[in-house]
């Protein structure tokens, strides 16, 4: 196997293993959108005519539901930059083009925010945008907030039957935003050297046009669902389902497929359905 595949199958079986083990709640990572990204995330879309070609064949929307979003940071001087197409009632995620800046010659780090960090904030604005009621609710259940202890309007403290009463009403108004609808992730138009040296390997001989898949059930090395997993274009999809197991509702990674179209590598992992 190639140099790329030999260092990062090993990571694709430790970073599916860590999605396996994974108990508790979600992961939270500090990241203030509202404050150092300058974000663009209003206009809905059909995705671009190649891409339309592509989810047509895999039985996805192209509809004008997606929606086109741009995310500079930091606002004052950017150096990243996050492109991405979203659509929550498609169930697709078209991760365009990422880049986190930096530039380690120049002492420059990248931002802190990673792309699954910011993937995952986007895919909860796209659902919250196509559902109105599920923003609402959520504003709603974080308005009734209260420490434990609070006192009420009167001065007194709550009773145990209206603490319940108040959570289980939070609890119904928060159930009804839905996150899990995820069903498919795309890396597009992939120029990552070492994730492309992955697909040489595998596409190498392979008629154009052939679209390959892999899923975890063979665990060898010799698969490379995990080289592909594990790749800088693949741990970040696999970091978004781990991070956010619960509200994933446990929907993790069961294929990762790929193609060459217009002599540009496409890879999209599938999501549990």
């Amino acid at each position: 196997h190639t140099k790329a595949w030999e260092k990062y199958w090993k990571k694709g079986v430790q970073y599916y293993k860590e999605w396996q083990d994974k108990t508790g709640d979600d992961v939270v990572l500090p990241c203030d959108f509202e404050s150092n990204f300058d974000i663009r995330y209003n206009k809905l879309s059909q995705p671009s005519g190649t891409m339309r070609d592509l989810l047509t064949e895999e039985g996805f929307s192209t509809e004008r539901e997606y929606y086109a979003t741009n995310a500079l940071c930091p606002k004052d001087a950017p150096i990243a930059d996050f492109t991405n197409t979203v659509s929550g009632t498609a169930g697709v995620f078209l991760a365009n083009a990422n880049d986190r800046g930096g530039d380690a010659a120049g002492g420059v780090e990248p931002v802190p925010c990673h792309f699954s960090t910011v993937a995952w904030w986007l895919w909860r604005k796209a659902l919250l945008s196509a559902h109105p009621e599920w923003a609402q609710a959520e504003e709603k259940a974080e308005g009734e907030e209260k420490t434990e202890g609070e006192e009420n309007t009167e001065g007194e403290e709550k009773t145990e039957g209206e603490e319940k009463t108040e959570d289980k009403e939070t609890n119904q108004d928060t159930s009804k935003a839905d996150y899990s609808g995820i069903k498919a992730f795309f890396r597009r138009n992939i120029d990552n050297d070492e994730t492309s040296e992955i697909l040489d390997e595998v596409f190498q001989g392979q008629p154009k046009g052939k679209v390959l898949k892999w899923t975890p059930d063979d665990p060898s090395e010799d698969n490379a669902f995990w080289p592909l997993l594990g790749s800088p274009n693949g741990n970040g999809v696999q970091h978004f389902a781990t991070d956010n197991k619960v509200a994933l509702k446990g929907k993790g990674i069961v294929m990762i497929k790929a193609t060459i179209s217009k002599d540009r590598y496409q890879m999209w992992m599938l999501f549990e359905q």
